[in-house]
């Protein structure tokens, strides 16, 4: 079975960066207030190099990075834009696997089942070019790809590609 995989790193975060304007290239955290309950959705580079990880609790982020700007998470909005982008996925191969819980590990990300496809939409750099033609305007940034005949194949060819 021939597999396309599509991956947005730290989606949440570009979402609210859509949504916001440019965020500032210093610590920034996504999940909450550093005295709520929650814990931490997305961070960014600087956050991340300073040891802050998603599924930390926000109070032991903000010890590692006091600094950092913490940001409420707005899941229902990334739920619905990455709902809208599975809905238009699943318009080009019945064969579609992804997760549109914001807290679940396989948000963005989906599995396209793409075996014998060549006849309605050409090729596999075809199909990803009208792919990321329909999702530009419903995700921001262009998606990691990778193609492989099994699930882990089509991951590490997205992880070491040149897509």
């Amino acid at each position: 079975m021939r597999l396309l995989f599509l991956a947005w790193p730290h989606l949440p975060l570009h979402l609210e960066e859509a949504r916001r304007g440019q965020l500032p290239s210093s610590p920034v955290i996504l999940g909450g207030q550093p005295w709520e309950p929650g814990t931490v959705l997305d961070c960014n580079g600087s956050a991340s190099r300073l040891g802050v990880r998603r599924d930390q609790p926000l109070g032991a982020a903000h010890k590692l990075v006091p600094e950092a700007l913490f940001l409420p998470a707005d899941r229902g909005t990334y739920r619905s834009a990455f709902e809208g982008a599975l809905d238009a996925l699943a318009a080009f191969t019945p064969s579609l696997e992804g997760m549109s819980d914001p807290d679940a590990d396989g948000f963005g990300r989906a599995y396209l089942g793409i075996e014998g496809l060549e006849r309605l939409w050409g090729g596999e750099q075809r199909l990803l070019e009208r792919i990321v033609g329909v999702l530009g305007p419903l995700l921001p940034g262009r998606p990691r790809a990778g193609f492989g005949n099994t699930r882990f194949g089509a991951r590490v060819a997205a992880v070491v590609g040149a897509g």
